[in-house]
C-alpha cells in the first residue's frame, strides 16, 4: 500500500514539475528530479540507476543555470538595475526551496515603499 502512495507522489511530482516548466511560480526542473529520485528509490534503483540520477541531476543544474542566465539577460535588456538583478537571483535561489509558500509568505512580510 505504501508503495502505491509513493508511486502516486512520484508521478505527481513529475507532472507538476512538467507544468512548472511553463508556469513561472512552480520550480519545474527540481520537481521533475525529485519525482525521478523518488521513483528510483521506490524501485531500489533497479530500473533507474544511480548513474541515471547523477546525469539527471547535472542536467537539472544546467537547466537552472541557463534559466537564470536567460532571466538576467532579459532583465538587463528591459533596463533593470544591478540591484534588481541581484534581487532576482536571490529570489530565484530562495524560490527553489520555498516554492509557492515562499511566494505567499515572503510577499506578506515585506514592507513596500512607493516611489512617486
Amino acid at each position: 500500500m505504501l508503495d502505491i502512495i509513493l508511486w502516486v507522489i512520484a508521478a505527481a511530482l513529475m507532472v507538476i514539475g512538467f507544468a512548472g516548466t511553463i508556469v513561472p511560480m512552480i520550480p519545474g526542473l527540481p520537481l521533475i528530479f525529485a519525482g525521478a529520485w523518488l521513483a528510483a528509490f521506490i524501485d531500489h534503483y533497479n530500473e533507474i540507476s544511480v548513474m541515471t540520477l547523477v546525469i539527471l541531476a547535472v542536467l537539472t543544474v544546467i537547466g537552472l543555470i541557463v534559466d537564470w542566465i536567460a532571466q538576467t539577460l532579459g532583465a538587463q535588456k528591459a533596463g533593470a538595475t544591478k540591484l534588481g538583478i541581484l534581487g532576482s537571483f536571490i529570489g530565484t535561489i530562495i524560490g527553489i526551496f520555498t516554492g509557492l509558500w515562499g511566494l505567499i509568505l515572503c510577499r506578506c512580510s515585506v514592507r513596500h515603499r512607493r516611489i512617486y
